[in-house]
């Protein structure tokens, strides 16, 4: 039988054993959290500069309007590079990018623009709308489901030149503009105008127009509600007009009664594509792992739509 100096030299051993473990494990442990903690850092700085590359591509695309592949952002860091896609947006079809509340509206260019701003219908690439038919404009409106109590009421201002012969006059590489001959025709349709008519609604009568039956869908999107107008016929604008480069200008569909919820706006045009609407932009900015993407829609400018009324007012008005 082993003495008692050879079990308590054998109880040793095990207490080293075990004394050894707990230290390797512990060990481990703090190896494996502190791997863990750099990676989390490693990614969360390469998503930062993803992002920031996808940001860099976004505001070059902005400035060019044009499409770049695999540009490095830094010379000091190769691996990280944005993707940049900047299109054109010019179409018979259009789904507005943004949804709008009552009051909010979407300006729909007729007339098209060249690099500088200018309006322009000749050059390359530069497609003014007109046709000698009538043209005619589908407005699609309204998240499908969308009950008439909770619809919103569209007005459509058509701003045309009677004489566009006079709108844009170029001399010396400078371009002015006579808008002296524009006028505007209206229309309003209200999906649920048999409940608001009255001092509160538009009238049955006058510019008012009824929908068109069924919903709508625009490349894939649907939408409630929908109505067609003849730009000449239903809206009264001369041919002599609608076709001639400069005659028809733009479009603004301004959105009524919707005051809690947003609603989507698309449409359709014949018989010519619209003129470019604004620039699409996606960008994608990549970083080791990581890859963030952006999409930026940049729109023409266009007049402050407070000028569509004939009286404005920045304070209250007191009727006497």
């Amino acid at each position: 039988m082993p003495n008692n100096r050879e079990r308590q030299s054998g109880q040793a051993v095990l207490i080293f054993l075990l004394f050894m473990a707990v230290v390797l494990t512990v060990a481990l442990s703090f190896i494996s959290r502190s791997t863990t903690d750099v990676n989390i850092s490693s990614r969360g700085e390469q998503s930062l500069r993803a992002f920031s590359a996808a940001e860099a591509g976004v505001e070059n695309a902005l400035i060019t309007g044009v499409s770049e592949t695999g540009t490095q952002i830094s010379s000091s860091d190769p691996s990280t590079t944005y993707t940049t896609t900047a299109s054109a947006i010019a179409d018979k079809d259009f789904n507005s990018p943004n949804d709008f509340y009552s009051g909010e509206s979407m300006t729909l260019w007729f007339v098209d623009h060249d690099s500088n701003g200018n309006y322009a219908c000749t050059g390359t690439g530069i497609n003014c709308f007109k046709g000698a038919a009538a043209p005619s404009l589908k407005l699609c409106w309204g998240t499908p489901g969308t009950t008439l109590a909770n619809s919103s009421a569209l007005e459509v201002s058509v701003f045309y030149a009677t004489d566009p012969t006079k709108v844009v006059k170029i001399s010396g590489g400078n371009t002015t503009y006579d808008f002296s001959s524009v006028k505007v025709a209206r229309a309003a349709i209200d999906p649920n105008g048999a409940s608001r008519a009255g001092p509160t609604g538009f009238p049955l009568t006058n510019f008012s127009y009824n929908l068109d039956a069924g919903t709508c869908k625009v490349k894939g999107t649907a939408y409630q509600f929908q109505k067609t107008f003849n730009i000449g016929t239903d809206l009264g604008i001369p041919s002599a007009v609608h076709t001639q480069d400069y005659g028809l200008l733009f479009a603004r569909v301004r959105f009524l009664y919707n005051t809690t919820t947003k609603q989507p706006l698309g449409g359709h045009v014949e018989p010519v594509n619209l003129p470019k609407q604004g620039l699409d932009i996606t960008a994608v900015g990549n970083s080791g792992e990581s890859t963030r993407k952006l999409h930026v829609f940049q729109s023409l400018g266009e007049p402050p739509g407070i000028f569509d009324s004939t009286l404005f007012s920045p304070g209250g008005l007191v009727h006497q």
